[in-house]
């Protein structure tokens, strides 16, 4: 016997109702654990990417401040404090999350301690002491800072998008400060050739347009790549790159009268030009991380309150197949009862009659003495007949022809009620059945049945006949 064979009805109808609702349960489970992990990703997505974006504002408002005008180094250097505010808050945030990456930490406490040089060169700019080289020399590596705090906050995100826009804004913040460098230094070579120091510099910022303008190129938007390069197609962006070729032969040049103005006017150019474009990219990478955390809140909103729902709608539905099919069970149950006691007028629940729309058999009463309506298949057909008359016929030969004189012709008290409307072979059979036996039941069965032998002719073998 299978498993299945062996459980009883109650615990098939708990089967019938559990394993609905476990697979229900388990389908909307998995789905919804699949949108709460995209959410997380998203909302970790949105922490990391005011990291990198307040490194990335750092890159921009650090230059911008060393060339402030006199009225304007107050507001210039009040954005640059509360930038840097902001990406040691957004930092904390980060980690209070549960994010605890070695080299995050150490890029923050590289920044901090090139940040803290930058109170003392104010004071040289304040006093007008400062140099083109100790501009270089203090802010730059503040800036590289940052921004290998923003190249690390990208890689450490799970967002694939997020990731790739990280490292795109950060390519190009480094092809942005190559630039800047060049700034500082087209002066000093205006002077001269460059000395060791200012060479160093020009080494550095020829290294970092090397190596982050293709990253840069393939990884910014298509209209932002576009300007950038409309840009470099102008007339300032051919200056810029006219100087940057006479510094890296580093050969004794004297400007003409007016051109160190106009590479000086050049330089700012693109300064706010390319200062521009990455705040715009910055700006797209923080929509785009903010428009994803709202699309995911708003899928797993969804999708948990659908999964309610479902399966809601699978309890309540399992419940009431299961109920109804164990008070149709009860109801058999219940009724088969009653017609072992005798009951046989009310209907059994379930039981087809031919002929008849209704799902019941009326079983007929043993007083009436009539034969149960047969169904399509209960008929005998002309071979079964033929089989039983036949069967009848070898009987008569063997049975007395003359009724025993010891036997009583009365019925027996306990004879089967409605046999006298039986065929004879069919009394036999029901009174053989009873219990206790009884020799004269018996006897009396082999005389109804000479008496059937009697009025059986050759004729009545027919098949057709019944």
């Amino acid at each position: 016997m299978s498993f299945i064979q062996r459980l009883s009805v109650r615990q098939s109808l708990a089967i019938l109702t559990v394993v609905p609702l476990a697979a229900a349960i388990t389908f909307g489970g998995w789905l919804t654990y699949e949108a709460y992990e995209e959410r997380a990703a998203a909302q970790n997505a949105v922490l990391l990417e005011r990291v990198a974006r307040a490194g990335g504002k750092l890159a921009v408002l650090i230059p911008a401040e060393s060339g402030a005008a006199p009225d304007q180094r107050a507001a210039a250097r009040k954005a640059t404090d509360e930038t840097r505010d902001a990406l040691l808050k957004a930092y904390g945030d980060v980690v209070t999350t549960g994010f605890n990456d070695p080299a995050l930490a150490a890029f923050v406490e590289n920044f901090k301690t090139r940040f803290a040089k930058i109170p003392g060169y104010r004071q040289e700019v304040d006093a007008g002491t400062a140099s083109s080289i100790s501009a270089l020399q203090v802010l730059q590596p503040a800036v590289a800072a940052g921004g290998e705090i923003t190249r690390r906050a990208g890689a450490m995100s799970q967002d694939s998008d997020f990731a790739r826009a990280a490292a795109g804004y950060y390519a190009m913040m480094q092809v942005g400060d190559g630039y800047q460098m060049l700034n500082r230094l087209a002066g000093e070579y205006a002077k001269g050739p460059l000395g060791m120091d200012a060479t160093r510099m020009f080494m550095r910022s020829a290294g970092l347009l090397g190596a982050y303008t293709a990253p840069f190129r393939e990884s910014v938007p298509a209209d932002i790549l576009a300007e950038y390069d409309g840009f470099f197609a102008g007339s300032s962006g051919q200056a810029v790159e006219r100087v940057r070729g006479l510094m890296a032969a580093n050969e004794a040049y004297t400007p003409a009268p007016g051109e160190a103005e106009l590479w000086e006017k050049a330089n700012l150019e693109r300064r706010a030009f390319i200062s521009a474009l990455i705040d715009r990219a910055g700006d797209r990478m923080t929509h785009m991380v903010q428009e994803k955390l709202a699309s995911a809140t708003t899928y797993l909103t969804v999708l948990a309150g659908s999964m309610l729902f479902i399966v809601a709608c699978v309890v309540a539905l399992s419940l009431a197949v299961t109920r109804n099919f164990s008070r149709t069970l009860t109801g058999i149950g219940d009724r088969m009862k009653t017609l072992a006691e005798g009951d046989t007028a009310r209907a059994i629940p379930f039981v087809w009659v031919a002929g008849t729309k209704s799902a019941a058999w009326r079983v007929p009463s043993r007083s009436s003495g009539r034969r149960p309506s047969a169904t399509p298949n209960s008929r005998p057909n002309g071979k079964i007949a033929a089989n039983r008359r036949s069967a009848i016929a070898s009987r008569c030969s063997v049975e007395p022809k003359k009724r025993p004189s010891s036997v009583s012709t009365r019925r027996p008290a306990r004879w089967p009620q409605g046999c006298g409307a039986w065929p004879a072979e069919t009394c036999c059979a029901r009174s053989s059945s009873l219990s206790p036996p009884s020799s004269s039941r018996c006897a009396t069965t082999s005389i109804r049945l000479s008496r059937s032998c009697a009025r059986l002719s050759p004729a009545s073998a027919n098949p057709s006949r019944r």
